[in-house]
């Protein structure tokens, strides 16, 4: 569920200097969106250019999944929060999409959770508690009065 594809951001790059160069566009997610704190920004997309040459342009692709736009909770679920999102285009920013998501807060991926710890009546031991060990092994205990 979380590598659904959400929607591919076009970003026209022109070189305006007099060289031929390559260029790295960078998408970066901030807003107000789950539980505080809210990241100030976090890198969610990039693509490269090859090639651009000195006064063209060429278009770059930012492609965001409903992965790029989740949280991390404290479980270690992946969830996608309602709430203002805004996408930055390079460090500066350049340029900036805003959008709002609306409804319930969804968990797109459930992180394994440790098993419940187990525990033992009493203080004595019994052998293959919590193994395999004890289950090859049968053992006769009779007590004489």
């Amino acid at each position: 569920m979380d590598r659904c594809p959400f929607r591919t951001f076009a970003v026209d790059v022109k070189n305006t200097g007099s060289v031929c160069s390559d260029y790295v566009t960078l998408g970066y997610l901030s807003g107000s969106f789950g539980p505080t704190p809210y990241p100030l920004k976090r890198l969610v997309a990039y693509t490269r250019l090859h090639d651009v040459q000195a006064g063209s342009s060429q278009t770059a692709n930012l492609v965001l999944d409903l992965a790029s736009l989740s949280r991390v909770a404290d479980n270690g679920d992946r969830v996608l929060y309602p709430g203002n999102y805004a996408l930055m285009i390079d460090n500066a920013p350049l340029a900036m999409v805003n959008f709002t998501l609306t409804g319930e807060a969804y968990t797109l991926d459930h992180w394994p959770q440790p098993p419940e710890p187990v525990y033992q009546a009493t203080d004595y031991f019994v052998g293959g508690f919590g193994s395999t060990y004890g289950d090859e092994i049968m053992v006769n205990v009779t007590t004489a009065m």
